[in-house]
């Protein structure tokens, strides 16, 4: 993984951020693609986590320095995050993510470098 990283363009249909957004309500897409719009970003992940650790692990993501958003609704609780993650910290970061993840579900890993797709990471627990 590079340390190059680019602006996560909410529109890109090569983001996990718009793959999980078009599943959700307007006004949700409209109000998390602004608030992601600026964020510069070589790394998105996607999972489901506990309901009871979600407010937990959200601000843990936010301490690694990662933008994020949380949904819970009545049956679960989806976390997503993006920001610049170094070659240096990628596997203590994906092994948090791993730790993390509701126990049955996959967790989805965008990884970006500019002038390349996004690479796709998929891994179940």
């Amino acid at each position: 993984m590079s340390n190059q990283s680019k602006t996560i363009s909410p529109g890109e249909k090569n983001t996990l951020l718009d793959m999980f957004l078009s599943t959700m309500p307007t006004s949700t897409q409209a109000q998390q693609k602004t608030r992601f719009a600026s964020v510069t970003a070589n790394f998105e992940f996607a999972l489901f986590v506990p309901m009871q650790a979600a407010e937990q692990l959200a601000g843990e993501a936010m301490q690694k320095g990662f933008t994020v958003w949380v949904n819970i609704d009545d049956n679960s609780a989806f976390l997503y995050g993006a920001g610049i993650v170094g070659k240096e910290a990628f596997t203590p970061v994906m092994n948090w993510i791993r730790n993390s993840a509701k126990p049955g579900q996959k967790i989805n890993v965008g990884i970006h470098n500019i002038g390349e797709p996004m690479k796709l990471i998929v891994v179940e627990v």
